[in-house]
């Protein structure tokens, strides 16, 4: 049951379109009542964070969850991650990175920058919708999180 709070608004950090496809139709399956935005970079995510360029106004209610890939162009997603920390003003935001790396070093380093969570991104769709829809429920009906 979803927690009466208001519809929250999930961002996404992900370069690969097929990927962006993908979690938005898992977004769709679940049926978790959430906005999903996607962002193709780690510098697009801060700039919709401080709503900045073309992030700016009302088309882009600030997030209440974030969903960040480790590999993009231009800003990374560990750097974002890192940066994201370092503000204070954006700190009390909850980090899931959602990759497709599984390795040691890069769930360390993450953890290690302040992820909340660390999601190995499943290898097919319905993989992927159970997970969207686990990770969703838990971090939007069970875990209290500061509105945005």
């Amino acid at each position: 049951m979803q927690k009466a709070r208001g519809l929250i608004t999930v961002v996404m950090a992900e370069d690969d379109p097929d990927d962006r496809l993908l979690v938005s139709e898992a977004f769709k399956d679940a049926r978790i009542p959430a906005r999903v935005e996607f962002v193709p970079d780690g510098e697009a995510l801060l700039m919709l964070l401080r709503g900045e360029g073309p992030y700016g106004g009302d088309d882009h209610p600030p997030p209440g969850l974030l969903l960040l890939d480790l590999n993009m162009p231009r800003m990374g997603g560990l750097e974002t991650l890192i940066e994201i920390r370092a503000q204070e003003s954006l700190r009390h935001l909850p980090v899931i990175v959602l990759t497709t790396s599984a390795s040691r070093n890069d769930i360390l380093a993450a953890y290690r920058a302040g992820c909340n969570a660390y999601l190995c991104k499943p290898t097919t769709f319905a993989g992927l919708v159970e997970t969207v829809q686990q990770t969703l429920h838990y971090w939007l009906n069970i875990v209290e999180i500061p509105a945005p």
